[in-house]
């Protein structure tokens, strides 16, 4: 297991931008990962879709990082990113439960 960072996730985040190195996301992904779990299980209870978008935020957070505006805290854009994903997910979901609910009838 990795040892967890006890620099702020501001100051990980400003370091992965920069270099945009792999050692640097990972410090930053150790870092911020336990928040963003407590945050997607505050939404969900299944332990599959909870994997499934930190993933996807996580994959976002390193792809889109271009995207983040240094106005803000790194934190503010992330969870951001992450709430989105989880209403997009339980849209996704309700929006399947209503096709099958009217091919029922």
């Amino acid at each position: 297991m990795k040892k967890v960072s006890t620099e702020s996730i501001q100051v990980l985040a400003e370091k992965f931008i920069q270099s945009r190195s792999e050692r640097d996301y990972n410090n930053l992904y150790y870092r911020i990962k336990p928040g963003l779990l407590l945050m997607i299980r505050k939404y969900f209870k299944d332990e599959e879709t909870i994997n499934e978008i930190l993933h996807i935020v996580l994959t976002k957070a390193y792809t889109l990082v271009y995207m983040y505006n240094n106005d803000w805290y790194f934190s503010t854009w992330i969870y951001g990113v992450c709430k989105v994903e989880c209403l997009m997910e339980i849209r996704r979901k309700n929006n399947m439960v209503s096709i099958e609910g009217a091919e029922d009838k």
